[in-house]
């Protein structure tokens, strides 16, 4: 009896349609995105703004940007987790940027690439709180459910009292991020990157690194379930 495939994206695509098939890929890796994250993120958006909502928004936001480094780097993520999330965050801050939707000193704040003595705000903030422990950390990141913030995600000048060990310190700024906003720039973002990497010539190191991490990821996994022999 033939197995079913392990997993499928809106009737549309799975491992069997792809393992065979490279001119599938950067349709299949749109439709992963766009089915496993954006659809799930817009019935989480409607119909109201509430802080609580807009931190579940963001959880899956969050979740974008470390697979999307290992895209962009062609290279696993792990043990790197930092380091692949802060690529993939700067690689989507350089585009905002030039689309109006961050300034100067936000570019400047989401293209740090982490390391353990000089974090990510977003990362470890935003993404490590939200995936360990449910919560922002450190009194540096907060949801903007009112649009007080000028972009999605805005630094802002004010101070906040919070716990650094055993003593109070404060904040110079928070980063605010308004994950409704932020929703719509990331599918825009996916958009525009699916439409380049297609007139991306195979042999260009974008395209290559696209290939090493999608057949990583969900081709070879595809083609042990089929009992599929490696090209």
């Amino acid at each position: 009896m033939m197995k079913p495939p392990i997993w499928i994206v809106k009737d549309k695509v799975n491992f069997r349609d792809i393992i065979s098939d490279e001119n599938k890929y950067v349709t299949a890796w749109f439709d992963i995105v766009k089915h496993l994250l954006i659809e799930p993120a817009r019935r989480l958006a409607d119909p109201e703004k509430v802080t609580d909502r807009g931190i579940a928004l963001l959880t899956l936001e969050l979740s974008f940007f470390e697979p999307f480094g290992s895209i962009i780097t062609g290279e696993s993520s792990e043990g790197a987790s930092q380091r692949t999330f802060s690529i993939g965050l700067k690689e989507f801050a350089e585009w905002a940027k030039t689309k109006g939707f961050i300034g100067d000193k936000e570019l400047e704040i989401l293209s740090v690439i982490g390391t353990g003595s000089n974090p990510n705000v977003l990362y470890s903030f935003g993404r490590c709180g939200l995936m360990h422990s449910m919560t922002m950390k450190g009194g540096f990141v907060f949801i903007d459910a009112v649009q007080t913030g000028k972009y999605s995600i805005t630094d802002l000048r004010y101070n906040i009292a919070y716990k650094n060990g055993n003593n109070i310190a404060e904040t110079d700024s928070i980063l605010l991020v308004d994950p409704w906003r932020l929703l719509n720039q990331i599918e825009m973002f996916v958009e525009d990157f699916q439409s380049k990497l297609r007139q991306t010539p195979r042999s260009d190191v974008q395209y290559i690194n696209f290939k090493k991490t999608f057949e990583r990821s969900f081709v070879d996994p595809g083609k042990a379930y089929f009992g599929v022999q490696g090209s």
